[in-house]
This record gives structure tokens, C-alpha cells and sequence, in this order.
């Protein structure tokens, strides 16, 4: 989710402030938020005007902006509604004869784990839908994104990459104690159909 969140703000902060540097968790160079870099360079954001920085270390600067998370009750602002809208455009590609008719995301972390998964398995096989889990580059979850038209999954961070692809309906599986509403105003914004079911 950094990327969704921390997109619009580098992008809006270097807008405003054209000789500014931006400054980075060294996580988003490697693992599961390298992703985050990646969309960075996809929108022109050169590396030198990035300072990633350890969780040790200690950066001293003459000034400082701190720029909020820009949404309100879960809806995002709407300049960065258009931003989420044109990252989808670039990244559109042709509908292509082998997508599946349905993605399924596999949550990589025991919270969200299904108790039932050798029949829910089973299910999604029948169903004919494709099953990937959460980890993976960036390259890697566009190309699940961008395979199908209606993707589930249970609640989480990870369906923040219907920016990444061409969904219009999600059904999905939500933990009830799940409180961020953050996820229905990413749908409504891009257009996305949104179908839940609230599970204890």
C-alpha cells in the first residue's frame, strides 16, 4: 500500500518544490515495496531526487515538508484520483485471448489465511480462476492484474494493485475486525464494481 499512499504525495510534493528530494524507507528498494521505486521511474521520478534511508540512520536537513496521506474519510483527493486514473492508462494493455475468468489473490500472511483452503481450492479450480500469491515484482503482479476482469481476495494491502490492472468487479473476502475503509474509495474512484462478504 506505501506506493498507493506515498505516490501522489512524491509526485505533488515535486510538483511544488521542483529542486526538493524526496526522502524514502531503504525497504522500498528490495523485497515486497520495491515495487513502490518502480512506480516512481514509471512516472519520471529520477533516482537522484530520492535519499532512501535506513531505519537506523539519521538524516539532518535545513528544511522539511511532511505532506499528509491526501484523502479524506477513505476518499482520495480528487488530483489524485486523476493520478491513479492515468497510472491505469499506462499501463492498459489489449484484452488477450488466454486471461482467466477470474484471478484470485492468495494473502502471503497467516491473518488472512482461509481455515479451508483444500476446498476453496478446489472450488477455484472448477471455477477456472488463476491463483497468485502476494509476493512477487512489480512486473510480475501487472501481469496478474492486467489477466482478468474480476479478481477476489481476502482484505488487504495487496488489492491495492487494481491500480495496476484492468478489474471491474472485485469480491471480497473481509475479516470483520478489518476497520480501513481506504479500499472502497480506491474502487469508486477508478470505477471498480466492489462485492464483500464479511466473515468473523
Amino acid at each position: 500500500m506505501g506506493a498507493v499512499h506515498n505516490l501522489p504525495r512524491v509526485l505533488m510534493f515535486l510538483e511544488a518544490v521542483p529542486d526538493g528530494v524526496v526522502v524514502l524507507p531503504a525497504d522500498y528498494l528490495r523485497g515486497r515495496y520495491s515495487g513502490c521505486a518502480e512506480l516512481l521511474s514509471l512516472f519520471g521520478v529520477q533516482r537522484e531526487w530520492l535519499v532512501f534511508l535506513k531505519r537506523s540512520q539519521v538524516l539532518v536537513a535545513p528544511s522539511v515538508w511532511l505532506i499528509n496521506v491526501p484523502s479524506q474519510s477513505g476518499m482520495p483527493h480528487p488530483l489524485v484520483i486523476d493520478m491513479y486514473r492515468g497510472l491505469r492508462r499506462l499501463l492498459a494493455r489489449p484484452s488477450e485471448k488466454d486471461e482467466v475468468r477470474l484471478l484470485f489473490i492468495r494473502r502471503a500472511v497467516e491473518t488472512r489465511e482461509i481455515a479451508n483452503w483444500g476446498e476453496f481450492s478446489s472450488l477455484l479450480t472448477r471455477l477456472g480462476a488463476r491463483v497468485v500469491t502476494t509476493q512477487g515484482g512489480l512486473g510480475q503482479q501487472i501481469d496478474a492484474w492486467q489477466s482478468a476482469s474480476t479478481v477476489s481476495g481476502v482484505l488487504g494491502s495487496d488489492l491495492t494493485n487494481m491500480l495496476l490492472g484492468r478489474a471491474a468487479r472485485l469480491f471480497v473476502i473481509t475479516p470483520e475486525w478489518f476497520g480501513d475503509v481506504f479500499f472502497y474509495g480506491l474502487a469508486a474512484a477508478l470505477g471498480v464494481e466492489w462485492n464483500e462478504l464479511v466473515c468473523p
